[in-house]
């Protein structure tokens, strides 16, 4: 009952703080130009489908107002990355299935490469348990198949490794879709996220 309730109050508060909106057309979202885009290719991961982790922050902040916090002069940082997405596919009794593309960075320090991937693994485990619930619950009260889907654009710039991920969720009796963007930033010396 407290792993059921702690999985609906964070997916509660990833839609409270996302600013969702209707949208007709999932791709009417055009993502930032940046220095490096990522690439992807296929790796499987897996995850358990119960695990209730805390909530990531996560906030939506429209592309057009990204603004890079300055970093000490003497923090050594990365001035490049390499991207190896893997994708997470899973369903749930046929009447869900998830689908997300997530990143994997290497930079030049293990240490924040490690702490960045990890926001990206509670990501995963956060839309899991989302998928579980709500989305779960919507497609069955509305009797039809529910859809989430995950995908996100990284760039680096001035040491600030800065990550789009945009949540797509969609149900088969209905032909728009609810996006979520949220905006992801790094400093690459340390990992630390920092506001966007």
């Amino acid at each position: 009952m407290k792993r059921e309730f702690a999985a609906i109050a964070a997916a509660l508060l990833i839609l409270c703080g996302c600013s969702a909106k209707k949208v007709q057309d999932s791709s009417a979202a055009a993502p930032a130009e940046t220095e490096t885009t990522s690439q992807t290719q296929n790796a499987s991961s897996e995850a358990p489908m119960n695990d209730a982790d805390a909530p990531v922050h996560m906030e939506t902040v429209p592309s057009g107002e990204m603004q890079t916090k300055p970093i000490a002069p003497e923090a050594h940082f990365s001035e490049s990355f390499t991207d190896v997405p893997y994708e997470f596919q899973a369903d749930l009794e046929e009447v869900v299935s998830i689908s997300l593309t997530l990143p994997h960075f290497t930079l030049d320090s293990d240490d924040a490469a490690n702490v960045i991937n990890q926001t990206f693994v509670d990501l995963q485990k956060n839309l899991q348990n989302y998928m579980g619930t709500t989305v779960y619950e919507t497609a069955q009260a509305r009797h039809t198949i529910g859809f989430l889907e995950g995908s996100y654009v990284a760039g680096l710039e001035d040491g600030i490794l800065s990550v789009t991920y945009t949540v797509t969720e969609r149900y088969a009796d209905d032909d728009g879709a609810i996006t979520h963007e949220n905006v992801y930033r790094f400093d690459t010396s340390s990992g630390e996220q920092l506001d966007a």
